[in-house]
């Protein structure tokens, strides 16, 4: 079977590396797979991402500038492939997102992963094409990807054509843990502080302002807890502002590559999220053992909610951040939790996109 991905969107979220870390795990178990990238923004990020998984520019992944001249910008020829599959970064791809797609790809069978963490019900732009498009969505493609079945509930309860809809988690790379001493003289940080960690984009949905007031409100009774926030986006200058105005212990490390160290530096993990589809950085965080607060929302307490090491607070409540901080700064880091690797196997995750495609190939 011959797969081309398009990815389209941001350069540095949790698509791009879901992109990326998929079209590996194809290439490791002999799938021919070619990566093309519109990135809307931070080329370079993706490239050094994609570069650090074993792709190569040119030959695994290429990047494009318009969707609509991916075969005369990649130099590949449509009947080389079985399949175009479009990993998207929003929610629902808008009108004028899907019929460029269906033009490319003169006649291959197209399906398409559907990364964004917006709730559906909350879209609302556009006048009725826009409306109708997102209810009949499912339809201009094979089958639609979404990474949770929170997700997929949310399909269902918006269209009767949701039963194109399926869930598959992404791929995850799982980080090593690193000696914490060593890891924090790397990182400039005292080997006593309580280190409090939010690894995410600074962006809205991540809700960063809750973790910088509830390291605030903390640093009252625990005079060494740091928090340190590793991630770029729209609300990063806000964020250095918040800090600055309440004092906050906080240490913003910008946009991070090596987290291995990062997260093997850190006591607790936080993710304040107001929503998500699926998010990476947790699982990361829970593969490694480390006490884990989140936001009390579908998809998490789907992922996570039996496990033990974690604790749950309603979104925006920075007083119930604050205590769920405290309560897990007392909690010791775990051993890693092998469990996460057998329900987001990549053998599995893979297989799944193959009978998937498999369906469509053979009609």
């Amino acid at each position: 079977m011959n797969v081309l991905m398009l990815f389209w969107g941001g350069g540095e979220g949790g698509d791009a590396a879901a992109t990326i870390e998929l079209t590996r795990a194809l290439q490791a178990r002999a799938v021919t797979v070619k990566l093309a990238a519109y990135c809307l923004s931070h080329r370079n990020e993706f490239i050094k991402r994609a570069e650090a998984a074993g792709l190569n520019e040119g030959k695994d992944f290429f990047l494009i500038e318009d969707p609509e001249n991916l075969w005369a910008q990649t130099g590949l020829r449509r009947e080389e492939f079985d399949l175009l599959h479009v990993q998207h970064g929003r929610t629902i791809p808008k009108r004028t997102d899907i019929l460029p797609l269906r033009r490319v790809a003169d006649g291959l069978p197209v399906f398409l992963t559907a990364h964004g963490p917006l709730p559906l019900r909350t879209i609302t732009y556009g006048g009725w094409k826009s409306r109708l498009s997102r209810f009949i969505s499912p339809i201009w493609f094979q089958a639609i990807v979404v990474p949770s079945e929170a997700k997929r509930r949310e399909w269902k309860r918006l269209t009767p054509f949701s039963r194109k809809v399926v869930a598959i988690p992404n791929v995850v790379r799982f980080l090593h843990r690193r000696d914490k001493a060593a890891a924090r003289e790397r990182l400039g940080i005292s080997a006593d502080a309580e280190l409090v960690l939010f690894c995410s984009r600074l962006d809205e949905e991540k809700d960063p302002f809750t973790f910088i007031r509830a390291i605030a409100e903390v640093s009252r009774t625990r005079t060494n807890v740091l928090g340190v926030m590793a991630g770029s986006g729209a609300l990063a200058w806000k964020c250095v502002a918040l800090i600055s105005e309440l004092k906050a212990p906080v240490k913003s490390l910008g946009y991070q590559t090596e987290l291995d160290w990062i997260y093997s530096s850190a006591d607790v993990f936080v993710q304040p999220s107001l929503y998500e589809s699926f998010c990476i950085t947790i699982l990361q965080a829970a593969e490694m053992g480390l006490p884990c607060l989140a936001t009390d929302i579908p998809v998490f307490k789907e992922f996570y909610g039996a496990m033990p090491a974690f604790r749950w607070f309603e979104p925006g409540d920075v007083n119930g951040c604050s205590r769920g901080i405290l309560e897990l700064l007392d909690t010791p880091v775990a051993p890693p939790d092998s469990s996460l690797h057998e329900r987001f196997s990549e053998d599995r995750i893979v297989q799944a996109h193959l009978e998937l495609w498999r369906k469509a190939v053979r009609k």
